[in-house]
């Protein structure tokens, strides 16, 4: 549409100036002309001509322009969004048509061609990822290894969102992948979505499955205390059901309980106390007593929890007799809870056993095996070589500590050193930090203290007089990288660690990064009347080491869980956190993820909202973090808490993407979800051509103003010389100066 022309003056000085300059400029003319002695016509003649060349420069300076606006309308954008993943081709409960063959009819359709004409069309195909083609370009392959619907239209909205867009038409089966929560932007676009399977009036059978998902229980606990066995119970059916759940000990069933779930709930968790009254390893399973279950093989769960003596038993192994190993035996026997057995190595690498009044005995080296360890509390490793024990020690170690054992590592230049323990296999996984090559023992004075950490500690909290400060430490190894899940409790004023622990399982690791905190035990401040400085913080320390009968049946369920147990390469994981009794709101967890390829990957996780992210039916308060796993196998996730005291664990699987085949109907909820939220629609398939007629048709005005200068025209200069000329001809013709 275009509108009249408009004329605009911008002159290039003021009207009231012109008007002046106009009116003198004529007078004086006219009063110049009528005093000649020319004839009276040409007098008026050359007058006119003047005013006339006077009002052609009026016009110049006035700066005369042309203004045109013209209204465009353009149609609205129509987005129509296909899904090309490969469940598209599935025909889930017989249909006479896939869904990809009802996409195709719908978007080929003469009613759909020629009801588009009103818009201009914007096509795109939603597979792992969004790509934009024309309607010509050929015809669809359905191959895609997924679909990530929810980051498409996020990602499509971003694309329109400063363009006049009427709405998206999604052709979907609803599977998506992708997990996200749409944008305002995206909300802001409505997406209309025709069903493309008929929703089944009798259903698919649906598989009724409750099983033991998972068992925590203390896997080392003491004779005659309580022990606490939490289960986590899932299923897979909606309805509300009851059935037994069953404790049995050594085949004799000890404790029983019922689990209801109510409607839509998927899973249960119950707690059982044991009392354990003999020791031993013994053998523990909890069955699920269920009367229809398509899978009974999983409704059973085993497992076994070493069961030890009330002494608190602690095994110390030294290399060479240092001034170490004397004041630890004294500190270990100042307490009277502690029971030690100690061994330094001799000539010909054999080892000899010290009694507690530091006379030699010939008692053997323990096995060192799983059953040995097994009736120790605490095991502190001196200054030794790692040829000092053998592979198969070391992984008894390991396993000691991740069934509950504490491990105190006392530094040393030869445990320290690269031919130490250090790097020996099994034991360096556990360590609390990493020794890096090139380190050594620094000597000199070094001022040390807690830390913040160090002085809320359970450690070392009851430490007395910490207020009054550390006498100082003569050596300190470095350098050292401090892990992840590590705690570092005494270090120097610039941070350097002296004293660090960490959780390994359910077990517990002390490192002592100097050879010289022995002299604490001289003249330096007292814990105690009866006890040293030293004494007190080395019984302390094995006190944390070795945790009493509370705290073991204080054990909570922390859970990991995750939407699926196998994902794809490169997919957005949501990992989640749930349970425990030591979740506090404002401390993050932490969370570690071991690569197939070894590396170790330290991520916090905050608090917030868990629910489909996670594979959960409902939504409940918990913690989670998020990953993009870059290379395929197996991989291990473990979450700590704050304290340290507590860790679960999970492992998922990612593959190379295949050819999406799910045999899953279409997700009727979550393509309603999307509709709802962008108050758009979602029909049937009869419904479809229907449902065009909602869809918003407001086209976008623009006005295209065009302003030409009018003024700077050639046959107006050609004109003005002309009256210039005319004007001088006449004067000199005339003889008119």
């Amino acid at each position: 549409m275009i509108w009249p022309a408009t004329l605009l003056f911008r002159p290039a000085m003021p009207i009231w100036l012109i008007v002046l300059l106009v009116l003198g400029f004529g007078a004086a003319a006219w009063f110049t002309y009528m005093r000649s002695s020319a004839e009276r016509h040409w007098r008026v003649g050359l007058w006119c001509c003047r005013m006339a060349a006077l009002l052609l420069l009026v016009w110049f300076v006035l700066l005369p322009a042309r203004r045109t606006v013209n209204t465009e309308r353009e149609p609205p954008v129509l987005v129509v969004a296909m899904d090309v993943s490969a469940s598209m081709t599935e025909r889930p409960g017989g249909s006479p048509e896939s869904r990809a063959e009802r996409a195709r009819e719908f978007i080929q359709s003469g009613t759909f061609g020629e009801w588009v004409r009103n818009y201009r069309l914007a096509y795109f195909e939603m597979g792992r990822d969004l790509a934009e083609r024309s309607l010509e370009e050929g015809g669809i392959t359905f191959n895609a290894p997924r679909s990530n619907l929810s980051s498409g239209l996020n990602t499509l909205a971003q694309r329109f969102r400063a363009g006049n867009t009427a709405a998206v038409i999604l052709l979907s089966d609803g599977l998506d992948h992708a997990g996200r929560e749409l944008t305002a932007v995206a909300r802001s676009i409505p997406v209309f979505i025709p069903a493309l399977e008929e929703e089944s009036v009798h259903g698919e059978r649906i598989v009724r499955d409750a099983y033991v998902d998972e068992v925590s229980y203390p896997r080392t606990t003491v004779v005659d205390w309580d022990a606490t066995v939490d289960v986590l119970v899932r299923r897979t059916a909606q309805g509300p059901s009851t059935f037994p759940i069953h404790l049995f000990q050594e085949g004799e069933r000890i404790r029983s309980s019922t689990v209801e779930f109510s409607e839509g709930a998927t899973f249960e968790r119950f707690s059982f106390s044991v009392k354990p009254n003999r020791t031993g390893r013994l053998f523990y399973y909890v069955e699920l007593e269920t009367e229809t279950d398509d899978n009974p093989a999983n409704n059973i769960r085993e497992f076994i929890i070493d069961v030890t003596s009330p002494e608190n038993r602690v095994l110390y192994l030294e290399g060479l007799p240092r001034w170490e190993f004397k004041f630890m035996k004294r500190a270990l026997a100042s307490e009277e809870m502690f029971k030690s057995a100690a061994y330094v190595r001799g000539a010909g690498s054999a080892f000899v056993s010290f009694g507690e009044s530091d006379a030699m005995t010939t008692l053997e080296l323990p096995s060192l095996d799983h059953a040995e360890l097994g009736q120790y509390k605490v095991l502190i490793l001196g200054n030794m070589e790692q040829s000092a024990l053998t592979e198969s020690n070391y992984r008894s170690i390991r396993d000691f500590v991740d069934n509950g054992g504490g491990l105190l590592l006392l530094g040393g230049g030869k445990a320290l050193g690269s031919s130490g323990w250090r790097d020996a296999p099994f034991l360096k996984e556990i360590l609390p930090v990493t020794l890096e090559d090139g380190g050594h023992f620094e000597e000199g004075h070094f001022t040390v203290d807690l830390t913040d950490v160090g002085r809320t500690h359970p450690a070392l909290r009851k430490l007395p007089y910490q207020q009054l400060g550390f006498p100082p430490i003569l050596s300190l190894w470095r350098p050292v990288s401090v892990g992840g899940f590590s705690s570092v409790l005494v270090a120097t004023p610039d941070g350097a660690p002296v004293v660090v622990t960490r959780r390994y399982g359910q077990g517990r690791v002390a490192l002592l990064l100097t050879n010289s905190l022995w002299r604490w035990q001289l003249g330096g401040a007292t814990g105690s009347e009866e006890k040293s400085l030293y004494n007190s913080f080395i019984t302390q320390l094995v006190h944390w080491l070795a945790p009493g009968e509370e705290e073991l049946r204080a054990k909570g369920l922390l859970q990991v869980v995750t939407a699926k147990s196998e994902f794809e390469l490169r997919e957005r994981i949501t990992v989640g956190a749930i349970g425990g009794d030591q979740l506090a709101p404002v401390q993050p967890l932490t969370c570690q993820i071991v690569t197939p390829e070894g590396k170790r990957l330290t991520l916090p996780m905050h608090g917030g909202e868990l629910g489909d992210n996670v594979g959960l039916s409902r939504k409940m308060r918990g913690y989670l973090c998020e990953f993009s796993p870059q290379a395929a196998g197996k991989y291990s996730i473990t979450v700590v808490n704050p304290a340290g005291t507590e860790e679960a664990q999970e492992r998922i699987l990612v593959k190379k993407a295949d050819r999406e085949r799910t045999g899953a109907p279409v997700n009727r909820r979550f393509l309603a979800e999307v509709a709802q939220q962008t108050d758009g629609a979602f029909v049937p398939w009869k419904q479809r051509f229907d449902m065009l007629d909602d869809i918003p048709n407001i086209p976008h005005e623009t006005q295209i103003v065009e302003e030409r200068p009018i003024w700077n025209r050639w046959p107006l200069y050609v004109l003005l010389v002309g009256l210039f000329l005319s004007e001088w001809w006449l004067r000199r013709h005339h003889d008119l100066v």
